[in-house]
């Protein structure tokens, strides 16, 4: 039997406005599901633990609120991240506990518990950028993999206690564990083909090659463009007014402490941040261009578990909403929230700088990419600020960190394949 996992991971990002009245008791009632999930984790919740096709997903309320250029109502968002198409995805949705979905929709604007699929479905927002940390990895798959993960190092850590180890590797160890698995019943190891994120170097290398074909006859015009560009860059830049962060130090505390509720259930946390961009077509267009070279680069560079150098984030997106007004950043993340932004000011500084100096109060930038994030302090307090409360999370698979979902694939892969000694000890390092 040979199994494959050939889907791309896709993001769901649901926005409905909520009637005024319902904001408290939606509130109320999706921290009270939240509370349910995570003080009781052994019970299963038909509409979370029964769908094996997603992997993280939340409900967020954005408050409603009045900033600089507009006054914005209050929304229910709901983000997922699935293994299948967003319409099966919806009617598995259904099908396993309308009750709850319709518990918590009833609280929107324009909702029909008999029409639930059409109304989330006609509401669901494209995400300009979608970074997977384990690409053409189902959940499924990942619970396998920890299942057999488990499996072997039980009985490595059996043979290694007592000694004998060192013995299986003259006896086949490899064979040693297969029959270890098979005598407990355990399906697994399938014969496993894992599929790798399709290479763009063809089509990339083809795009250079006519760009430079068409080089003399573009470079006036693109020279006058981007120089164009620049000095318009320049110059709102010079405009822009930083947000003071220390001026109500009381209300920031407070913030903090509501935010911050939810971080850290398990060994991965989520962030929800929301931002108003700044006025004008200049700012709106170079910030769609910022995002589109992020998701182009996520897909043919950063596709192997790290964004960048950084290797914690399982899932991030962002979002426009708000009719072009607003900028919303979630992500799914191992560890703390410190050290999380921590390693984007020290090695995606000017990815975050070239996406967020287009949002109002974001640190002074300099020529799209300089500066921005890089003062971390005044940028740990705009990204706390900017923070939104996630008041429902679930996670499919809450004690695994990304490299631990990676490590097990690499132990399932390593484990269907013939290995010699060197090989071998090699591949037990992983465990």
């Amino acid at each position: 039997m040979t199994l494959s996992f050939p889907r791309r991971h896709v993001a769901v990002s649901i926005v409905c406005p909520i009637i005024p009245a319902n904001v408290i008791p939606l509130i109320k009632y999706l921290e009270a599901l939240n509370q349910t999930l995570h003080s009781r984790p052994t019970l299963e919740h038909p509409l979370f633990h029964n769908i094996k096709t997603h992997h993280f997903c939340r409900w967020t309320v954005l408050p409603a609120s009045t900033g600089r250029h507009g006054t914005y109502p209050a929304q229910l968002l709901f983000e997922s991240n699935i293994d299948t198409s967003l319409d099966q995805y919806l009617e598995l949705l259904v099908q396993q506990d309308r009750e709850t979905l319709t518990a918590i929709y009833q609280h929107c604007e324009g909702f029909e518990a008999a029409s639930i699929k059409r109304y989330l479905s006609e509401r669901n927002i494209i995400a300009p950028v979608h970074f997977r940390g384990a690409h053409y990895h189902s959940q499924q798959q990942i619970q396998d993999d920890q299942a057999l993960y488990k499996e072997l190092e039980s009985f490595i850590n059996e043979k290694h206690i007592n000694g004998s180890l060192i013995n299986y590797f003259d006896l086949g160890l490899k064979e040693q564990l297969s029959k270890n698995l098979k005598a407990k019943g355990t399906n697994w190891p399938f014969s496993t083909v894992q599929k790798q994120p399709k290479p763009y170097w063809p089509t990339l290398l083809g795009g250079i090659a006519l760009l430079l074909a068409l080089l003399p006859f573009l470079a006036l015009p693109l020279g006058m463009f981007f120089g164009a560009w620049y000095i318009a860059l320049r110059k709102h830049e010079k405009a822009d007014i930083p947000e003071i962060h220390n001026n109500d130090m009381a209300a920031r505390h407070s913030h903090i402490r509501h935010v911050t509720q939810e971080e850290q259930q398990a060994v991965q946390s989520p962030m929800t941040s929301i931002v108003e961009i700044k006025p004008g077509r200049f700012r709106l267009i170079t910030l769609n261009v910022v995002l589109w070279a992020i998701n182009l680069l996520a897909d043919i560079f950063y596709n192997k578990g790290k964004l960048g150098s950084i290797n914690t984030i399982h899932f991030a997106r962002w979002l426009i909403i708000d009719n072009n007004k607003r900028l919303v950043f979630l992500s799914n993340y191992d560890g703390s929230w410190e050290n999380y932004l921590g390693d984007f000011i020290d090695r995606a500084a000017m990815g975050l700088t070239a996406v967020w100096s287009n949002a109002e109060g974001f640190p002074a930038a300099k020529r799209l990419l300089l500066q921005g994030a890089k003062n971390d302090i005044e940028f740990k307090a705009y990204a706390r600020k900017s923070q939104l409360k996630t008041h429902c999370w679930y996670s499919a698979y809450p004690e695994l960190t990304l490299q631990n979902v990676l490590n097990n694939s690499h132990i399932r892969q390593g484990f269907n394949r013939p290995m010699n000694e060197k090989q071998l000890s090699k591949w037990l390092a992983r465990f």
